[in-house]
């Protein structure tokens, strides 16, 4: 998450949704605090901070921002996020799995197919945790931010972003994490289509994607 008092913008980052490539290119204007353990600790707490102190978690819900930040700033900063088709959001997932080693399911995903994957997801009821409705929604489903960029056009979309907070042509979006895999469609058997098209339902209408 990015909050910029200068250019009055949050950036929601929803994983896997190229987060890194955008918190690079808008980094210089963003609020820089040290983390601290006592910011840490703060910033899982919900108290209001001085928001030029606070320490945003990387992750953080537009919900839980809501929480953080003074009512005035949160309802009149502009806020966005990057989202992308559920289907290659999952696959993205898989992939973060295996090659994360600090991830306390890295060995599971290393011998689990991607329909054990899903699996997984579905038996241990995680699916709420990687809806990516579950960043940007509040508890009654309203949407909180004011712009959703797409994956699948970031540079047509960024720019967009850019125009909106004033820095439009000031700078390009680098590529960061980029990974190197097939098509998101040669993972899924018929099954596993249909459990996705399941589990997430909410995301895939609200969002507008299909496999």
């Amino acid at each position: 998450m990015l909050l910029s008092i200068e250019k009055r913008f949050v950036f929601v980052h929803i994983p896997k949704t190229a987060g890194q490539s955008i918190s690079a290119a808008l980094a210089p204007w963003a609020v820089k605090t040290e983390k601290t353990q006592f910011r840490r600790l703060l910033s899982h707490l919900p108290v209001r901070e001085d928001p030029t102190h606070a320490w945003p978690r990387p992750h953080g819900t537009a919900r839980w921002l809501r929480h953080k930040l003074p009512a005035d700033m949160f309802d009149s900063y502009f806020k966005f996020a990057v989202v992308r088709n559920q289907f290659d959001f999952l696959v993205s997932y898989f992939h973060y799995l295996r090659q994360n080693e600090t991830s306390r399911r890295h060995a599971d995903a290393l011998r689990w197919s991607f329909s054990e994957f899903l699996g997984y997801i579905g038996r241990k009821n995680r699916t709420n945790s990687v809806s990516q409705l579950s960043w940007i929604t509040d508890a009654k489903g309203g949407m909180l931010v004011d712009d959703l960029l797409r994956f699948e056009r970031l540079d047509e979309d960024f720019a967009r972003v850019l125009d909106r907070i004033g820095l439009g042509g000031a700078i390009a979006l680098p590529h960061v994490n980029r990974t190197q895999r097939k098509d998101y469609r040669d993972y899924y058997t018929a099954r596993d289509r249909k459990l996705v098209e399941t589990m997430f339902a909410d995301d895939l209408r609200t969002l507008d994607y299909s496999f």
